[in-house]
């Protein structure tokens, strides 16, 4: 039913059953509209994002976009935090597992030759220095190989045979 008010109320008019009834359904069909108003949820009003501060889609994605595109770790997250192995700025702050472990591609390895032999291995990701080889011949044979990485050296030594064959390699880590 739709509410048809009464607008021409005199002071001595009784109010009567019919006039509550009638406004107790008017008041009940008012609450009725305005609950079903505030219930929708299809902007009945067309307010836009912009009306009322608010970000639109298209903004929103963008600041995601970007966010997510960043490589300087806004986050400042830890290698600790993470379980990675944390670059060191040169060869004795580098762990062990550092020098053995770090993703291949991200290194350079620099050859050092001396009289035609190699003799020097240095692998560095970035500038720092993850781990040094350092090779030593006598008569022209390899007689030591020196790997250093982490503030660890390990030295291992070969052994030749009368014949020149290798008889064996001895390992120590200082």
């Amino acid at each position: 039913m739709t509410y048809e008010s009464k607008t021409d109320w005199k002071y001595e008019d009784v109010v009567s059953e019919q006039d509550l009834n009638r406004i107790e359904g008017g008041i009940v069909e008012t609450q009725t509209k305005v609950d079903a108003h505030v219930n929708r949820k299809d902007n009945p009003h067309g307010v836009t994002p912009t009306q009322i501060g608010a970000e639109t889609t298209t903004g929103a994605q963008a600041k995601v976009d970007a966010h997510a595109n960043r490589k300087d770790n806004p986050h400042a997250v830890t290698a600790d935090q993470i379980g990675a192995i944390a670059k060191g700025a040169n060869n004795s702050s580098v762990s062990m597992y550092t020098a053995v472990l770090q993703p291949i591609d991200t290194r350079s390895i620099n050859l050092i030759y001396t009289n035609g032999l190699l003799t020097k291995v240095d692998e560095k990701d970035g500038n720092a220095i993850v781990k040094t080889t350092e090779l030593t011949y006598t008569n022209g044979k390899l007689s030591s190989v020196k790997e250093t990485a982490g503030g660890k050296t390990i030295t291992e030594t070969l052994n030749y045979n009368a014949d020149g064959t290798l008889a064996g390699v001895t390992k120590a880590v200082s």
